[in-house]
Formats: structure tokens, C-alpha cells, sequence
């Protein structure tokens, strides 16, 4: 079934990853599989594509991080150190660092370009588990959500933790940047997501609150929308307005188990969905 999915930044191609190990990349414009990379032993629970989409991260739950390139589908790097399984990856907006998040309660920043992988900085949280990590695409500063329901935000340069942002009162499950940096959102097992402007004092602004369970949420390429999957096998699209309703304007419906990931396409032609149905759809 897929895990976790990814558009490339030109929009055309697409990578997901799966419970049976492997990662697949995929035509949007042909529906072909273009290449099947494998090396991973355990499921591949996260994957993102490079800024100039040249590479593909795939983190796992065998404790390691694989650089592919996305035109050949070789392996060019195995990055390792976590001692537990690697939860969330993603590249900063220059693509010079990728930062992964492991079970192992690290956040360790990796040092990226065509010769290394080499380590920088790890990042040790107090959390009881964490859950997902985001790149501001200003690449100044790394989100972290946990289970324990806090959000953590890092700077980069120096690895210092800036601040804790309490709200949620259970385990998160998903955090993520607006494409301008200018919001996060993160969704929750009780159904709620929490949208914070980012500034000084990093305030909550809005909560949209649900009736089930948020496995993912994406922004729109204009961050005016945001797009949630649910337990309940449904896509919702909100209103990311401060003061705007607290009910979706547009509910998508068709999968026949909880959607665990979405993916607004760059160009914002498309959105993509992963079901524990084992489908994945391009609405």
C-alpha cells in the first residue's frame, strides 16, 4: 500500500512510497511507472524530491535514509545514524541539506550535494515520539510535531529549539509549511488542525476543527487552501483565511479506507491522495 507520495517540482513526475519496500516513480502525464528503486528493508514512510528534482529521499522504517537519482533510479547515498525508524524527510529550499526525524527522538541534518551525504548537526528532543518534520521554504527553520501534541520549531543555523507551540491534546500526526513560509498547519488524532502565522510570537490563529482523525495536510501552491485526509476515507479542502468558516467548502470522496497522505501538484493542477485502500488518486 502507499505510504507516502511526492510531485516532482516540474509537476510531471510523481514518487510514492510503499509497505512492501520500494519507491516508484511515476509519469503524470503517461500513468507509466518510470522506475522502481529498491535497497530499503523495511517500509518506505516518507519521500521528497530535491528543489531542482534531480534527486529523491526516501526515509524508512529500517532506520535509513536513501538518496536515488530520479533519472536513472540508482542509489547514490545511504545515510545513516538514526537508531530507530526515520519518519519524516525533507530537503531545504536551496537543497544543499536534507533533514530527517526518527523514532529515535533525533532530528539530524544532513550536509547534501553530488559527492556526500555527509552528517551536520543533530537535533535531540525531549519529545515521546516524533511524528513529521518541515523545511520553512525560506530554509531558516525545521517544524517538528510528536505525539505528545507539541510543535517545535529549530533554527537551522545553530540547531537551538525557538520555541514549543502547545494546543493540541493529542498525538500530531502532520505539520507543514505554506509555500511562502508565512503559515504552518499541524493535524491531530482528535480531528483538529491548527493554523499559526509565523511571527515573533508564532500565535495561533485559526483552528479548523473535525469530526475524525487528520492523517495529512497540504497546502495549495497560493496557500490559500488546505487540503486534509481523513480516517474517514475523505479528502477535505478549508479556507487557510484567518476567520474563515471552520466547516470544509469542498469535501472528496471515493476511497475505501483512511487517506494517510496528499499532494497538492506545484503548478496546483492537481492534487494527489494515498488510501490504506492501496489506490492512490489524481483528482
Amino acid at each position: 500500500n502507499v505510504l507516502t507520495i511526492a510531485f516532482s517540482p516540474n509537476n510531471r513526475h510523481l514518487v510514492f512510497g510503499s509497505g512492501n519496500k520500494t519507491c516508484r516513480l511515476w509519469d503524470t502525464v503517461s500513468g507509466e511507472t518510470l522506475l522502481v528503486m529498491e535497497g530499503h528493508t523495511d517500509e518506505v514512510i516518507s519521500v521528497a524530491f530535491s528543489p531542482c528534482g534531480k534527486q529523491i529521499a526516501s526515509a524508512s522504517k529500517d532506520s535509513t535514509i536513501r538518496l536515488w537519482s530520479s533519472e536513472t533510479g540508482v542509489c547514490l547515498f545511504v545515510l545513516a545514524g538514526h537508531e530507530d525508524a526515520v519518519w519524516s524527510v525533507a530537503y531545504s529550499a536551496n537543497g544543499r541539506r536534507l533533514v530527517s526525524g526518527s523514532m529515535d527522538l533525533t532530528i539530524r541534518i544532513h550536509l547534501v550535494d553530488a559527492t556526500t551525504g555527509e552528517q551536520g548537526l543533530v537535533l535531540k528532543d525531549d519529545a515521546n515520539r516524533l511524528t513529521d518534520i518541515a523545511f520553512s521554504p525560506k530554509g531558516e527553520i525545521i517544524f517538528s510535531s510528536s505525539k505528545g501534541g507539541t510543535v517545535r520549531l529549530w533554527d537551522l543555523s545553530s540547531g537551538q529549539l525557538i520555541s514549543r507551540l502547545m494546543g493540541h491534546s493529542n498525538w500530531i500526526t502532520t505539520c507543514t509549511f505554506s509555500l511562502d513560509g508565512l503559515q504552518i498547519a499541524s493535524g491531530d488524532l482528535d480531528g483538529i488542525i491548527r493554523l499559526r502565522e509565523v511571527n515573533i510570537n508564532w500565535s495561533s490563529s485559526l483552528i479548523q476543527e473535525l469530526a475524525v482523525e487528520v492523517r495529512a495536510v497540504a497546502y495549495s501552491p497560493d496557500g490559500l487552501f488546505i487540503f486534509s485526509g481523513h480516517e474517514d476515507n475523505t479528502i477535505q479542502r478549508w479556507n487557510s483565511s484567518t476567520g474563515a468558516s471552520r466547516t470544509p467548502d469542498i469535501i472528496l470522496e471515493g476511497h475505501n479506507d483512511a487517506v494517510i497522505c496528499v499532494a497538492y501538484s506545484p503548478y496546483g493542477k492537481w492534487i494527489l491522495s494515498g488510501s490504506n485502500d492501496k489506490t492512490f488518486r489524481l483528482w
